[in-house]
């Protein structure tokens, strides 16, 4: 061995960044994806936002936020049918603002306008939680009440009737209100059009009878 000769060798070393790139390239696809994601969800929020601000709008009277005639018959034809598989009761209470065209032509629309929504969340604060409020027409409110038979939803009535009669609105000061009131009755009752059409007949009696009162059809 030649001990004055010394064997070297030159390395070269070159950074290998695949696996930067993997990664840098699995950040982008995994960023895009989930922006994508987020883009789907509030295009979906903004669908069912949509949808339920349509819905609230067809099935709300616009004065008085309470629920409107089309939502009723909706709500009613689950009741019914309810009614006639299990024999549950349900009834119906129609109450009207007295002289209520009366008040429109003394005070204006406006003021007619704000007792309506008034009496509406006077209402509607004081029925029981399961009960739900509609406005039918003019000065005429309707109520279903489910799981209760002609001589609760009396007293339902009454109780309503006494509030508002015990209320003080502004500028037109004390109102009343007539009532009707009708059960369904699954054996019997086609529709409920025809519990409707009864308690109509209850309304008109009380009007009849001096207004201020609930009457139950037959």
């Amino acid at each position: 061995r030649d001990e004055g000769i010394h064997t070297g060798y030159l390395l070269s070393y070159k950074k290998d960044d695949f696996l930067q790139v993997l990664q840098k390239e699995f950040w982008i696809h995994l960023i895009t994806a989930n922006l994508a994601a987020l883009s789907l969800l509030a295009l979906l929020y903004h669908f069912l936002h949509a949808r339920l601000l349509f819905e609230r709008i067809a099935t709300t009277d616009k004065l008085t936020g309470v629920y409107n005639r089309h939502k009723f018959y909706e709500v009613a034809e689950i009741e019914a049918g309810r009614s006639r598989r299990h024999g549950r009761p349900f009834s119906i209470i129609i109450f009207d603002i007295d002289h209520f065209k009366k008040i429109n032509d003394r005070y204006g629309h406006g003021v007619g306008d704000y007792l309506l929504a008034a009496v509406a969340a006077l209402v509607k604060k004081h029925i029981r939680k399961y009960d739900l409020l509609f406005r039918w027409s003019g000065g005429e409110f309707l109520i279903l009440a489910p799981e209760t038979d002609a001589q609760g939803a009396y007293k339902l009535a009454e109780k309503i009737r006494k509030l508002i009669f015990g209320f003080s609105f502004e500028e037109v000061g004390r109102v009343t209100v007539s009532a009707g009131v009708s059960q369904f009755y699954p054996e019997t009752d086609m529709s409920v059009d025809e519990t409707i059409k009864r308690a109509y007949a209850a309304l008109y009696q009380s009007k009849r009878e001096g207004r201020n009162k609930t009457n139950v059809a037959l």
